[in-house]
C-alpha cells in the first residue's frame, strides 16, 4: 500500500492532499484534540470535518462513496470505532491517503479493488500489523 501511493504521489500530483489544505486540517485537529492523548476520539471526528467545512473548502481528493465510508453519520467505519477509539493526526492522514489511492483505483474502473483498499485503511488504524484479529484484541 505505501509503494502505490508513493507511485500515486510522484505521477499523479492531483490525486494527493495540498500542503496547505493538509496545515489547515493540523490547525483545525489541534483544536479539537484532546491533550492527554493527543487525538480526537472517533465519535468527534465528524464534528471536526464539520468545523474544517464550515472554514475552508474540503479539497482532498477522495471519492464521495469513500468519505462517506469515513464520516458519513450512519455508515461510517472511522467514527464508530469501539471503545470511541482516540484518533492521532498521523493516522488520520494516512486514511486520507489510503482513500486517495482507494478513490483513484475507483476512477479507473476497478471498483471491488478500490473497495478493498478502502476496508484495509480502516483496518489499518485499528492494527497495521496484523491480519485479523478476534472480537476481544478489537475492543
Amino acid at each position: 500500500m505505501t509503494e502505490r501511493r508513493a507511485q500515486i504521489a510522484a505521477e499523479m500530483p492531483e490525486f494527493q492532499i495540498n500542503p496547505k489544505i493538509q496545515s489547515l486540517l493540523k490547525e483545525q485537529f489541534d483544536r479539537l484534540k484532546h491533550r492527554e492523548t493527543h487525538g480526537i476520539p472517533s465519535n468527534d471526528l465528524i464534528d471536526f470535518h464539520s468545523a474544517f467545512a464550515k472554514k475552508f473548502k474540503f479539497t482532498v481528493p477522495i471519492n464521495p462513496i469513500h468519505l462517506g465510508q469515513m464520516i458519513h453519520p450512519y455508515q461510517a467505519y472511522l467514527c464508530n470505532f469501539p471503545n470511541n477509539r482516540h484518533i492521532q493526526f498521523h493516522e488520520l492522514l494516512e486514511v486520507y491517503e489510503n482513500q486517495i489511492a482507494a478513490s483513484l483505483e475507483r476512477t479507473t474502473g476497478r471498483t471491488l479493488f478500490a473497495a478493498e483498499l478502502s476496508c484495509l485503511s480502516f483496518w489499518m488504524v485499528n492494527n497495521p500489523d496484523k491480519g485479523a484479529l478476534d472480537f476481544g484484541e478489537f475492543n
